[in-house]
């Protein structure tokens, strides 16, 4: 059964899937590259939370001029001594090495069977500030920091840097 149209008259047009479909991405690639054109100009109003200043050159060049910490030779081997705390009474053997001229070393406490990883945090003069992160045994140590401070007979103060508690200390001999 057909339908004949009136003379003068147009047959409605039906609309295709397919062109509903190309017109929508259409639509939608045009706003996103407006959007994308706002944000590059800088035109857009509020940065997101992750926003940061871009440096600018004269901040990347002093950057760049500033060197980058390291282990001083005087710290630079393996060290071994025993560190005490009081609260709780504790006595335990620690092992560090300390690679010179990078940023980096290890730490164990064998009686504890733990161990972890050394990074530079600060260097001063005759003393390091060390972030410890412990990778293995953690039930049995903690996270950290670790100060070592080089003493005149050649051995190395060890603290190991508690909030509001007692700071276990001891001396270390080189290896």
């Amino acid at each position: 059964m057909s339908t004949t149209v009136p003379p003068g008259r147009q047959a409605p047009r039906r609309s295709h899937p397919k062109t509903v479909l190309w017109v929508t991405a259409c639509a939608a690639c045009v706003l996103v590259i407006a959007g994308a054109a706002l944000y590059i100009t800088g035109r857009h109003t509020a940065p997101g939370p992750a926003a940061k200043p871009k440096p600018t050159p004269r901040a990347t060049a002093r950057h760049r001029e500033t060197p980058q910490q390291s282990i001083p030779a005087q710290f630079a081997g393996s060290w071994s001594g025993t560190v005490r705390q009081s609260d709780p009474a504790l006595a335990v053997t620690v092992q560090i090495t300390l690679t010179g001229g990078t940023a980096h070393g290890t730490i164990g406490y064998p009686q504890l069977g733990c161990s972890g990883k050394l990074g530079l945090v600060s260097e001063g003069h005759n003393q390091l500030i060390l972030g410890l992160t412990i990778t293995s045994g953690q039930r049995s140590c903690v996270n950290g920091k670790v100060m070592l401070a080089a003493q005149r007979d050649g051995s190395l103060e060890f603290t190991f840097l508690q909030h509001g508690g007692d700071n276990p200390t001891g001396t270390l001999a080189r290896v």
